[in-house]
């Protein structure tokens, strides 16, 4: 028995904003208990927290495994005739994988190509299924697997953000630098060690300002990065000397302090 998942989840970015994934496989299962199991452990490693979708599907058939490609539904009337005489028609699917199409359409036609009842294709549509899990094919769950080594190299997968790059292998700090522009001011890029980082973000006072050299463009980020923490009453002035200084009204939270490191450590 077929079934379709449909997970969503939330990925972030290196400055901190999160964006919402939405992904679809199909299972061979018995149970909906039996395809939740399925996915905790297809997803487990790449994606953590997630809620889901399940509902019934049917596919007459389903192929084929270790072919790059999307799943494209391909609808086909099949023509049967019954002990009575009377000719019936039923609309089926199959779900293949395929390249575009007419490459579908191609493949479901060599696939029933040597059947004894007369069919005929409808049309073909790309699909949102993302894997096919079979448990009990090898081939299958081969796949599968690759297909999800393939989306985490893409991105889709949850965990920590990317870690601040403004300290050395060796703890010192580092000149973060845009080209030849200062990105961040002496007096608060030469702090030593993370932990003095954190000592001078509990010390910073409720409104902090910093200079992050003289490039606009990177100001603007900044100031997106800022509100995504939930500073208040962000803003971004230009000096008469060619510096841009961002200057963000913080919270003393947990909030304001991966705010404050946000300026200081996304490149």
């Amino acid at each position: 028995m077929w079934f379709l998942s449909k997970i969503r989840y939330s990925v972030q970015d290196s400055l901190g904003k999160f964006k919402a994934i939405s992904e679809q496989f199909v299972h061979d299962a018995i149970s909906y208990g039996d395809v939740e199991a399925q996915l905790a452990e297809v997803l487990k490693g790449r994606v953590d927290d997630y809620t889901y979708d399940l509902s019934k599907i049917r596919f007459d058939s389903v192929y084929e495994p270790h072919v790059k490609g999307a799943f494209f539904k391909v609808q086909y009337e099949e023509k049967t005739t019954t002990e009575a005489g009377v000719e019936k028609v039923t609309v089926k699917s199959h779900l293949v994988v395929a390249q575009d199409v007419p490459d579908a359409e191609k493949k479901a036609s060599e696939y029933m190509k040597n059947w004894i009842t007369d069919w005929t294709i409808i049309g073909a549509d790309k699909t949102k299924i993302l894997g096919v899990w079979h448990p009990l094919n090898q081939d299958w769950k081969d796949d599968f697997i690759a297909r999800m080594a393939d989306l985490a190299a893409a991105g889709n997968e949850t965990g920590e953000p990317a870690p601040t790059t403004i300290f050395n292998a060796d703890g010192t700090a580092k000149k973060i630098a845009f080209g030849d522009d200062d990105l961040i001011d002496e007096e608060h890029a030469q702090i030593g060690s993370y932990a003095d980082a954190r000592a001078e973000v509990d010390a910073m006072t409720p409104t902090s300002g910093f200079t992050i050299g003289d490039d606009s463009a990177l100001a603007d980020t900044l100031k997106s990065t800022l509100d995504e923490f939930g500073a208040s009453e962000v803003s971004v002035t230009a000096e008469k000397n060619g510096k841009v200084t961002a200057k963000a009204t913080m919270k003393k939270s947990a909030k304001g302090k991966l705010t404050f490191q946000s300026a200081l450590g996304k490149e």
